[in-house]
């Protein structure tokens, strides 16, 4: 298992969630209700649950979407995605 030592802070982790939504839908408004940090057998990843809004594009003006996001914590790499 890794050492806590060189986890990311959760703040770090939301950003990397953050920023893979908005390389996709510039114009979303993100808003993460949960993060959890877990593990899973020998690894450890934040798990972000929250609103996605997607704003300014024709067909998808203010959907409101419910969506979950997981990143490793140690590289800041997403690890799986839904609802985005």
């Amino acid at each position: 298992m890794s050492d806590i030592a060189n986890l990311l802070d959760v703040e770090r982790a939301q950003m990397a969630a953050e920023r893979f939504i908005l390389e996709r839908y510039p114009y979303a408004n993100i808003s993460f209700q949960r993060a959890e940090l877990k593990n899973f057998d020998a690894q450890q990843l934040y798990e972000f649950a929250g609103y996605c809004v997607l704003k300014k594009w024709p067909r998808a003006t203010s959907i409101k979407k419910l969506c979950q996001i997981q990143v490793d914590a140690q590289s800041a790499n997403i690890l799986e995605h839904r609802g985005i």
